[in-house]
């Protein structure tokens, strides 16, 4: 795992510029419930995460049905390696939707690169991307 995990922190870093850091994240395997539980949520609030990055113990955590040969799944390995790399890296952001760009970006790129798409891969559209990735303004900021 450490191998695919330098390799794709080396690929971020020739592709966003983000820097590159000699300390790898904590990796974690957990199942969908524990996930709920992490992030205290119940199963119906949200879909199936298959990664999250936990700041405070600079970990990843993967869904216990992550696949390392699969691109979708690999790809939020990126989307959660970019998380830790620009937090090791003191990277400031203005918001986390500005932090969740630059995750997004890098996931659909390296999609792109396996010749996927983020959109189809995980159901999602440019509506969506959008908002995940604005910071608010105004008085419900």
């Amino acid at each position: 795992m450490n191998a695919l995990i330098v390799a794709l922190m080396t690929w971020i870093t020739a592709t966003t510029g983000l820097p590159a850091t000699d300390v790898l994240p904590g990796i974690s395997f957990a199942t969908q419930e524990e996930i709920h539980i992490i992030l205290e949520t119940e199963k119906d609030d949200i879909n199936d995460i298959i990664a999250l990055y936990l700041k405070d113990i600079n970990t990843i955590v993967l869904n216990e049905n992550w696949d390392k040969d699969s691109a979708k799944d690999v790809s939020t390995l990126v989307h959660e390696l970019v998380h830790f790399m620009s937090d090791v890296n003191g990277i400031p952001y203005s918001c986390r939707g500005e932090s969740e760009g630059a995750a997004y970006d890098a996931q659909k790129l390296y999609l792109e690169e396996q010749g996927k798409s983020l959109f189809t891969e995980f159901d999602i559209n440019g509506l969506y991307l959008m908002i995940v990735t604005s910071c608010p303004s105004g008085p419900f900021r």
